[in-house]
This record gives structure tokens, C-alpha cells and sequence, in this order.
């Protein structure tokens, strides 16, 4: 379940997956669970160091376990997190373990993971004395065509060859092997051979290689990266390309290889000739990236000798200007001719539209105005900033670390703007923009408690003036120095149009539950039935919610144990529930749910999801049983009329009370 969440996405789900799965570990000693438990709970980590950790803890386990296999997937992991340094100390620390033949051959899959960490470290510390004993190593391993990775097997071979003694005719060796490496190890293949093969060939040659990479990578490459190389063969072959479609289509973060840097290159020469001057943040990027690179090499031939040489020769002579800038007098690129007067019209003329579509408006004229590449507007509920709006027009610059980490910035935020470098290994954010959004009377209150250092009233309100942040980060290298009465104008005028915002929300929603008002309710479901622009969308269906036995929980408990249900449970429907949806509080501990375009049968889905998730998360502890019954009906099968279907489902409703409760009925 967690790898499925984690291959979808869903990074918290994926934890939590995972953390079951460790806690059962260690309940029931199967300590042989414990390396994978620990590897699998680093890949979900935003942190790159806490990642580092659990890889580390699970490597331990491993080594005592003598679970050789994993062993070397996890040193393989651990080396994309170490300095080349450390990692080449565990590597010695324990090469009786790691190069033992019997061992080796029999894990002949995951040690070819960690034999190419080896080749990385290896080149980059001008280490190929060392490699040439890891390479005799590799050879000694007794490995023929009856084994399942014979042929990922010869290829590091050959790219060992390679390494060691450069280039020589291995092309027809190399495609033969491309076609049939396991699946396992294409992917390690197909970047070793744009790094350190592809500087070699001539463009007839590259092709050749490329369509071998799309046919063979149908299955086993991700459709963003597989995207990447079809694209990187129409540029060398010169054809027309819809470059602004490629980058809509990556959804998961992109391979950061050089395959993906020529494509960013190419992508910034295009805005540079349109005299669009946003190609400095694509080209600083990849600048960016290839300087990282090249640090870590301690050999400039080496260097020279993989296809970044290619990617610096191609900023030189399609960016003089700019190369000169970068690599020789090392300073940033600076946008400028900024048209602040355009966008601060934009976020004026438009505060009109419907809260969604006007907060993204917003927070693109925002990035427009500061040079930043992300843009999110947290709003403060219960105690927690909750995202409300996600503004990223480049996720393809953005890599596994690159969570947006704001939170520990909270402690320096009063009222005041937060503008902060951010300078962490593993990770590409250089700057945040952190902007308070505030209540102005609780602020006012706030300061006046700290300023006569009344504490025992500060603890009690400290932050409680804040009613959101606007958070912009930044990955691309280029500058624009925003100036500074520029940001306080995006405060000020987001500050006024969220207060008046909230100011509009208490008047048609609940106040303990966060939903619509009843009579708002009914007010937006007739307005969505009458309005000529819905005629085509007459499915509705309605949900009529109540708690079972709810009296019994006041009397027992008390009213603030009622209410704190009753909360819990409007968070669960809005989460059952769609943005499209309406949702209101109808009366007590009665709740109503119109699901637009919905017919009965998937509504009955809904109400059973609603129902289950009550019952599973024993919203009273350990005190008792909770439950719901819920009753359904819907327009314009069961009336034309809101107020007979809302009486309708009120019968299914009582006919699920009749029925034992804890349950749902259709009309």
C-alpha cells in the first residue's frame, strides 16, 4: 500500500503506510522487515537529512541481518546523500561484506546499483586507480547468459572500459546491450550513457541511441522522463517541437540529467531570441546545476570527459554574455524592465472573481513581479496552515527536496516580511519569501501583551493574529531585487482582501463547524437548479447526515465534547467531498450534502465512504461507538421541487434510524 502511495503521490499516505509497517516490525521481532521498513520510510522525507538518517539506520539493520541484497541498494541510496568522502569510508569499513564473490554474484541485481555509486565517487575524486581493483572485482564474479543480468552485467563492463581507458568503438556493443539490459538497471544505463557515452558519437550516432532509449523504455522508463529523451531527439534532429507542451507534460519531477539540461538550454535560447527575458531563470538553472557538478569533480579533464563538457560549450556559444557572467566573473543574471504597474493592475482589477480563481490570479502576478518559481497561500485553521491555493508554472525545476519548508521559519515572523537565503545540500530552493497575513486588531493586542511582557495573556494569544502566509520560493539563480515598498503594497492589499474575505464567511457559515448556514445552503442549490447556465447539469443529489444517539453523547459527556464531534465530523465530509460540492450544517447534529452532477448510485458511494471513515476513526476514543445514518434522494428524479427532495431524503433518513441506524438509505 505504501509503495502504491508513493508512486501516485501521495507522500503522507505513504509514511503512514510505512509506519505501520515498521511499528509491526518491531512488535512482532521480525527484525528481517526493518531494512526494508526504514529504506521505505526515507524515500517519503522532504528533509534530505532525516532521509540520510533512516537510510543509515536501515543499512545498520541490514549489515547485522547480513541482508547482503539490501545492503547494497541502500549504499546505493545512501550515496546520492553522502559527500563522496563519507560514503568511500563505509564503503571500506566494510568491504569484507561488500566484496565477497558468493555474496556479490548472488545479489548480482542491487550490487550493480552500488557498483555504479562507485563509478560516480570514483570519477569524481579522481579515484581510477582505486576503481581499476573495483572494476577486477566485478570481472571475478562468475557470470554467464543462464544468469538473469548477464547483460546489465556486461554493460557495466563496458562502461567500465570506458572509465578506464576511454572511448574506444564500443557503439554496436553498447545498442546490442541496450536492448536487452534487465529492467531493473535501464534506467542507471540509459544516464550513464548520457554522461559519459554520448560526448563521443556523432549525431547519426545519438539517434541511433535515442530511438534504441524510446523503444526499449516504453516499459521501463516513467512517461515524464521517456517524454524528456523524444523530445532531446527532435531538438538534435532539428525538427519542430511544442516545447511549452513538454514541460505541461511532465508531472512527476523530471531526471535531472543532461539529456533534460540540453532541453532547458534549448527551451532558453527560444524565450532569449522571442526577448522574453524569464529564459535567465531556465538558463541560471541549468548553470546552477553543471557548476555543482563540476565542483564536486576534483579532475577538469574528467570533467571533461562526460557530455557537460557539451552542455558548458553550448552556454558558451549560444550565451557569450552570459556565460561570462556565471562561469568567469561568477555573478547572478539580473531581470530587468519589470512592468510592476501591469501586475499590481492585474491583482486590483480582478479581487471581483470567486475566491479560487482570484487567490491564483494573485499568486501569479506575485511570481511575475518577484522572480520567484512557486507560489502558495497557506490559510490558518484550527491552529495549522492549511494550503488553499498552489501556483507553480515550473514544477519541472523542482526535485524530491524541495517541500516547502516554512514552518520553522514561524518563530521569526511578527507582521514583518521574511526574506531568507536558503543554503542546504540536496536541495535546489535558494530563496523564501514568507508574508504574513494578519488579523490588524489581534496584532494590535499581541504587541501591546509582549510590549508589557503580560505573559500569562501571551501564551494564550501568541500567533493568533495570523490568519494565513503567502510563501514564494525560488530554484533558478536569476536576480530581480524586488523592491521593498513592492512587497509591502502585496501585503497591505492581500491583508485588506482576506479580512474582508472572512469578514463575508462568518455571515454564511457556521461558526463551529466551518460549513454553509442552512438557509445559505439552500440559497446556492437553488441558484445552481434555476440557472439557465446549468440546464445540462440537472443530476443532484442530496445527502441528509445525522448522528446516532447524538443526545446521549451531550448528557453523558457535555456540550464541549458534542461540539468537538460535531467539528471532527464536518471535516470528515468536506474530505469525502468534492471543492464543487455544498456542504451545510442543517441543524444540531444534522448535516446536508448536495453532490452536483451526482446520480443515486454514486452518491450511495459517497454516503458509504462518509460512513465507514465515522465508524473506523472512533471519533469518541475508547468511550463508545460512534455512528451516522444517512438518507438519499435526488433531483430532478425524485421532484423538481428542493423542498420535497430535502423531505425525501429526510425519509431515507428515518427509515435508516428504523432499520437498526448506522446505515444508508435511498429514497
Amino acid at each position: 500500500l505504501g509503495v502504491y502511495m508513493h508512486y501516485h503521490g501521495q507522500k503522507k499516505k505513504a509514511y503512514e503506510a510505512f509506519k505501520q509497517a515498521l511499528i509491526y516490525a518491531k512488535k512482532s521481532s521480525d527484525f528481517s522487515i526493518l531494512p526494508t521498513a526504514y529504506n521505505n520510510m526515507a524515500i517519503t522525507f522532504s528533509d534530505p537529512f532525516k532521509a540520510k538518517e533512516y537510510y543509515q539506520t536501515a543499512f545498520e539493520y541490514a549489515v547485522k541481518l547480513e541482508d547482503y541484497s539490501t545492503t547494497y541498494v541502500l549504499l546505493h541510496n545512501l550515496s546520492e546523500l553522502m559527500e563522496n568522502e563519507e560514503f568511500m569510508n563505509t564503503v571500506g569499513e566494510n568491504k569484507n561484506l561488500l566484496f565477497e564473490k558468493e555474496i556479490a554474484r548472488g545479489a548480482l541485481r542491487t550490487f550493480l546499483y552500488f557498483y555504479y555509486s562507485l563509478i560516480i565517487s570514483c570519477h569524481e575524486r579522481n579515484e581510477l586507480n582505486k576503481f581499476k581493483n573495483f572494476y577486477k572485482f566485478l570481472k571475478s564474479i562468475e557470470c554467464d547468459e543462464t544468469n538473469s543480468f548477464f547483460n546489465s552485467y556486461s554493460y557495466f563492463i563496458v562502461l567500465s572500459k570506458i572509465i578506464i581507458g576511454g572511448y574506444k568503438d564500443y557503439f554496436n556493443e553498447i545498442i546490442n546491450l541496450l536492448g536487452k539490459v534487465s529492467n531493473y538497471h535501464f534506467d542507471l544505463v540509459v544516464e550513464s550513457i548520457m554522461k559519459w557515452v554520448f560526448i563521443y558519437l556523432d549525431e547519426s550516432k545519438k539517434i541511433k541511441i535515442l530511438n534504441k532509449i524510446i523503444k526499449n523504455g516504453k516499459e521501463k522508463l516513467e512517461k515524464s522522463h521517456l517524454l524528456t529523451y523524444k523530445i532531446f531527439k527532435k531538438i538534435l534532429k532539428e525538427e519542430d517541437i511544442d516545447i511549452e507542451q513538454f514541460f505541461q507534460n511532465i508531472k512527476n519531477k523530471p531526471e535531472y540529467d543532461t539529456a533534460y539540461f540540453h532541453i532547458l538550454l534549448h527551451y532558453s535560447k527560444i524565450l532569449k531570441t522571442n526577448k522574453n527575458e524569464e529564459y535567465q531563470k531556465y538558463l541560471s538553472f541549468v548553470c546552477k546545476k553543471i557548476k555543482a557538478v563540476k565542483n564536486r569533480y576534483q579532475s577538469e579533464d574528467l570533467f571533461e570527459k562526460t557530455y557537460y563538457r557539451v552542455l558548458v560549450d553550448k552556454i558558451k556559444n549560444s550565451f557569450p554574455e552570459e556565460y561570462s557572467k556565471i562561469f568567469k566573473e561568477k555573478e547572478s543574471l539580473i531581470i530587468r524592465n519589470i512592468d510592476y504597474e501591469k501586475y499590481i493592475n492585474n491583482m486590483y482589477f480582478n479581487n471581483k472573481r470567486n475566491t479560487e480563481d482570484y487567490i491564483k490570479i494573485f499568486l501569479k502576478n506575485c511570481l511575475r513581479i518577484t522572480n520567484f518559481d512557486r507560489a502558495i497561500f497557506y490559510e490558518k485553521k484550527d491552529d495549522e496552515f492549511a494550503e488553499l491555493e498552489n501556483y507553480n508554472p515550473n514544477p519541472f525545476l523542482y526535485g524530491e527536496y524541495d517541500e516547502c519548508d516554512f514552518e520553522k521559519h514561524l518563530k521569526d515572523i511578527e507582521n514583518k516580511i521574511l526574506i531568507k537565503n536558503v543554503n542546504r545540500k540536496f536541495v535546489n530552493v535558494e530563496k523564501i519569501l514568507i508574508i504574513p497575513i494578519i488579523d490588524f486588531d489581534k496584532y494590535k493586542r499581541y504587541k501591546y501583551q509582549k510590549e508589557n511582557k503580560n505573559k500569562s495573556m501571551l501564551s494564550s494569544s501568541e500567533k493568533d493574529y495570523m490568519l494565513g502566509l503567502l510563501y514564494l520560493d525560488r530554484v533558478n539563480g536569476a536576480k530581480i531585487g524586488t523592491p521593498k515598498y513592492i512587497l509591502k503594497f502585496i501585503q497591505i492589499f492581500f491583508n485588506e482582501y482576506w479580512n474582508r474575505y472572512i469578514s463575508y464567511e462568518k455571515y454564511i457559515k457556521d461558526d463551529l463547524t466551518g460549513l454553509l448556514l442552512k438557509n445559505v445552503f439552500l440559497k446556492k442549490v437553488s441558484r445552481y437548479i434555476y440557472e439557465k447556465t446549468n440546464q445540462n447539469k440537472k443530476n443532484l443529489s442530496f445527502l441528509l447526515l445525522d448522528i446516532d444517539d447524538f443526545k446521549e453523547v451531550n448528557d453523558t459527556y457535555g456540550h464541549q465534547k458534542g461540539d468537538e464531534i460535531l467539528k471532527k465530523l464536518a471535516r470528515i465530509i468536506e474530505v469525502a467531498t468534492r471543492d464543487t460540492d455544498l456542504v451545510g450544517r442543517y441543524g444540531g447534529e444534522e448535516f446536508i450534502i448536495a453532490l452536483k452532477g451526482t446520480n443515486k448510485s454514486s452518491a450511495y458511494k459517497v454516503a458509504e465512504r462518509i460512513r465507514k471513515t465515522v465508524q473506523k476513526k472512533r471519533l469518541m476514543g475508547n468511550l463508545r461507538e460512534l455512528t451516522v445514518s444517512i438518507g438519499i434522494s435526488s433531483y430532478p428524479l425524485d421532484s423538481k421541487w428542493i423542498e420535497e427532495i430535502i423531505n425525501k431524503a429526510d425519509n431515507a433518513l428515518y427509515r435508516a434510524k428504523d432499520k437498526g441506524k448506522n446505515r444508508v438509505e435511498v429514497i
